[in-house]
């Protein structure tokens, strides 16, 4: 063989071996390439302030950036935080804890907040902690319609000072209990109804809920009276602490949570880039799935709808509530279900009142109502051992009424 067809055949080989090495590489070049194009383009969108509902830093529609700048201007120290501990750390007895985007606290949390020695302002009812007020606070369905001027109707100073609002939308706040309870802007014709409730406790501190949390909006703060009715709500002290939710916030006003090293992960987690990341990433793996899916063809369908046995959505259920520590949901839904069963083997109307069940529970078997009454209306359990003790006091009560 020559010397020109030796270098010849190398050539090749050395073709051929760049082009195994193209095809094996080019899709991690294309998602680089992608990755960085994708990061650049969100990093020149990313805006300078906050995009999150009702944040003093969102200066579009739904922030809440003009009315902190209002506070500000009279002297009143508005600071937002995203994590209960940090609120709890700038709060002084007296102070004022706006929750203006906050739509879920598990049973510690709830108490923690409704354990503060200041006041509480509400905004919205999409609020779990509305059903752990002693007053009975019952968001509903108003059949008021939308954009309806409503007066105040009440002597609260900062309702009287708005004098009206505009409802855009049913958000009134029903009051089971009025002690001590003032309601405002009724719009349904109930007087235990209204979008505007303040809620005296004994120390002299209130609860004050706004139904409507739009009315504090960019978009809507100089409407009506809606900025009369939230600087007399909001800023009658001088330090506000501005508490907008961060999903990954598990912590109390005392404790960073009852999981210390958890809450540092979580936090060293969450960024306030996250959504721009995770947004990049979605439309990288979007891109990919484009181009691979053109080399495998085109999708299989399957028949729908896809059976689920009953057991394992049960079992999937209770893996969540123990992963995510939710005892306390865990256990009302067993005593829920088991309550209701007792109920119907008894012979009682599904709209027999707790104390009817526990009496008829406790003469169809051996038990006290006492006892009875802790098994089904006691405190949520709050370790492992102390949930299966519930469980099987539950289990047993239940037995003994069906062979009653």
């Amino acid at each position: 063989m020559s010397a020109t067809n030796t270098h010849v055949e190398s050539q090749g080989l050395s073709g051929q071996s760049a082009r195994s090495w193209w095809d094996r590489a080019r899709i991690w070049v294309f998602v680089g390439s992608t990755v960085a194009i994708v990061m650049v383009f969100l990093g020149i969108l990313q805006p300078t302030g906050s995009d999150r509902p009702a944040s003093i830093h969102n200066p579009g529609p739904i922030g809440a950036m003009a009315l902190a700048e209002v506070l500000r201007n009279q002297g009143v120290t508005v600071t937002e935080t995203e994590f209960l501990v940090d609120a709890g750390a700038l709060l002084n007895p007296g102070d004022t804890l706006v929750l203006a985007h906050a739509p879920f606290f598990d049973f510690e949390q709830s108490q923690s907040l409704l354990g503060f020695d200041g006041n509480l302002v509400i905004l919205g009812t999409a609020n779990s902690l509305l059903f752990e007020i002693d007053n009975g606070v019952v968001p509903q369905t108003g059949d008021f319609r939308t954009n309806q001027v409503v007066e105040a109707n009440c002597s609260v100073p900062a309702a009287r000072n708005a004098g009206s609002i505009k409802a855009e939308g049913a958000h009134e706040i029903l009051i089971e209990d009025t002690t001590g309870v003032d309601v405002c802007f009724g719009a349904s014709g109930d007087p235990q109804a209204g979008i505007y409730v303040e809620i005296t406790r004994e120390n002299d501190t209130q609860i004050r809920i706004l139904g409507d949390g739009n009315l504090i909006t960019n978009e809507r703060i100089s409407e009506h009276g809606h900025a009369a009715l939230a600087l007399n709500a909001i800023g009658t002290v001088e330090n506000v602490v501005w508490y907008v939710q961060n999903p990954f916030d598990i912590g109390t006003l005392e404790v960073e949570a009852r999981d210390e090293l958890l809450q540092g992960q979580l936090r060293s987690a969450y960024h306030p880039a996250a959504p721009a990341v995770i947004v990049g990433l979605g439309l990288v793996g979007i891109a990919a799935l484009w181009w691979r899916g053109k080399r495998v063809g085109p999708l299989v369908t399957e028949p729908l709808p896809v059976v689920v046995r009953s057991s394992e959505v049960t079992r999937g259920r209770g893996t969540l509530y123990r992963k995510f520590r939710s005892r306390g949901r865990a256990a009302a839904g067993i005593r829920a279900g088991i309550a209701s069963r007792c109920a119907r083997t008894l012979g009682l109307p599904r709209t027999a009142q707790a104390e009817e069940l526990v009496s008829a529970i406790a003469a169809a078997t051996t038990r006290d109502e006492v006892a009875v009454r802790d098994a089904f209306y006691g405190p949520p359990p709050t370790t492992d051992a102390e949930m299966v003790d519930l469980v099987r006091t539950l289990d047993a009560i239940e037995s003994e009424v069906h062979s009653a």
